[in-house]
């Protein structure tokens, strides 16, 4: 058992430093291609195996505004695979200098498939990691983020741009700050309204959730924007969309006499 585990191990480590060198910069595009779309698979096994191994700086590489789309949409999601819940890798994937390239690819010129692995990756980028919000939000993530939130946008990226702006607000004052500032609130209420799928209507509830904890100035603001009535008819949805409007309309109550009366 042990033998077939170490071949399997060898077998592994062999795919991933196969497939790292296919997307180093002298690789022509199809191995580009080949390589990007392989570490996708290996990332999602064992993401710090891929990192240690070095890929970090040649994804970062085809983030560039030179790189084919669908190359660029595959390493992207490497990229966010890495940093799915693993704190070492957030830091490496920032250190290589992939968030500005990243949050260069939220912009309208993008395919908007591109456009939502992005928001995808910097979320993944952003969770539980304070240091990586301030760069994020300081980066000029949150306009882009935010005109992801029209209605002209497909479903998907509207939810990953809504995870993104949670995200990035979440115990984080400076952020909800520039969140509020950038016209984002009544692009999330909207998400609110009955023709939104559920899935989006969550991470705009979450949004709203995190923008107004502890912030009596964007409590009051949210309230203004008319969040409350669709919050309230949410309350009579299934979970989870259910739960977070609870959530944010217990926020909006806290220590504040107008958004309660």
């Amino acid at each position: 058992m042990a033998g077939r585990e170490d071949l399997f191990d060898q077998t592994y480590f062999s795919e991933i430093h196969c497939n790292t060198l296919r997307i180093s910069p002298t690789s022509g595009l199809n191995d580009k291609r080949i390589g990007a779309c392989e570490l996708k698979a290996l990332a999602l096994r064992d993401s710090t195996k891929v990192a240690d191994a070095g890929a970090i700086p040649y994804l970062v590489a085809l983030l560039s505004a030179d790189t084919p789309s669908g190359i660029q949409k595959d390493a992207v999601g490497v990229l966010g695979i890495l940093a799915l819940n693993n704190h070492d890798n957030q830091g490496k994937v920032a250190s290589a200098g992939a968030i500005v390239l990243l949050v260069a690819l939220l912009s309208a010129g993008t395919r908007p498939d591109v456009q939502e692995e992005a928001a995808a990756a910097l979320g993944n980028l952003v969770n539980n990691n304070t240091c990586n919000q301030g760069i994020v939000g300081s980066a000029g993530a949150i306009p882009p983020s935010v005109a992801l939130l029209s209605a002209s946008t497909p479903a998907h990226a509207q939810d990953m741009a809504a995870n993104l702006l949670a995200e990035l607000v979440a115990n984080h004052p400076y952020n909800q700050g520039k969140l509020a500032s950038a016209s984002a609130i009544l692009p999330l209420v909207r998400l609110l309204s009955a023709n939104t799928p559920a899935h989006v209507q969550e991470q705009a509830a979450s949004a709203l959730a995190r923008l107004v904890l502890n912030n009596p100035n964007n409590q009051n603001k949210v309230a203004s924007a008319g969040a409350i009535p669709p919050l309230v008819v949410l309350l009579s949805a299934s979970t989870p969309v259910q739960e977070m409007a609870a959530k944010v309309l217990a926020h909006l109550l806290v220590k504040n006499h107008d958004n309660q009366g």
